[in-house]
């Protein structure tokens, strides 16, 4: 028993300092059992996503939040909650740059209409991915775009609806000053 307990401590020691070295700092620790992962509020920055999926809060921290070349011929924005720290994930791709409200659009044709969004919620992406609930209807207000300090503050809801007709409610989503990597200006060859 004192052999788990202390490979457990070395283990977590060995986990914050490993994640502070890559940059984060963790300023809380939760224990479940005996798996130990990061508080999403714990991160250093203020950079924050929250929504709620049928009224059950969901506070996570971004995964990816990136420009991109949109099929519209204009910038677009995508972004990606953090999967690894929260599996219940949003994935949204916003077909425009600037402040305003896009709603959420489905379907082939979405992806080349510009001003609107789409995207997908999944439940539980590490442990089923091919469980997804693609938006259908709703709206994503970029409510703040700094494109000098690379910051975006948005807010978002909708209903979801998977394949078997199943329909989710995301409400009070909020993106909180959270990083944006700008459009790469590199060619791929």
């Amino acid at each position: 028993m004192k052999k788990a307990i202390l490979l457990l401590s070395v283990t977590a020691i060995f986990t914050i300092v490993c994640q502070q070295s890559s940059g984060f700092e963790f300023r809380k620790i939760i224990k479940t059992n005996t798996i130990i992962k990061p508080d999403a509020n714990a991160f250093l920055g203020d950079a924050t996503i929250s929504f709620k999926v049928n009224g059950v809060k969901v506070n996570t921290s971004p995964g990816s939040i990136s420009m991109f070349s949109a099929l519209t011929g204009q910038p677009g924005i995508s972004v990606t909650t953090n999967m690894h720290l929260e599996p219940r994930t949003i994935s949204v791709n916003i077909n425009g740059s600037k402040q305003g409200t896009y709603p959420f659009s489905f379907g082939g044709k979405s992806v080349k209409k510009p001003g609107i969004a789409y995207g997908s919620y999944r439940p539980d992406y590490i442990k089923d991915m091919q469980k997804s609930f693609h938006f259908e209807s709703g709206e994503f207000v970029i409510t703040s775009i700094d494109e000098v300090r690379n910051k975006l503050s948005a807010t978002f809801f909708g209903k979801a609806k998977n394949l078997k007709g199943e329909i989710v409610e995301i409400s009070e989503g909020k993106i909180i000053n959270c990083n944006l990597k700008p459009v790469s200006s590199k060619k791929i060859n």
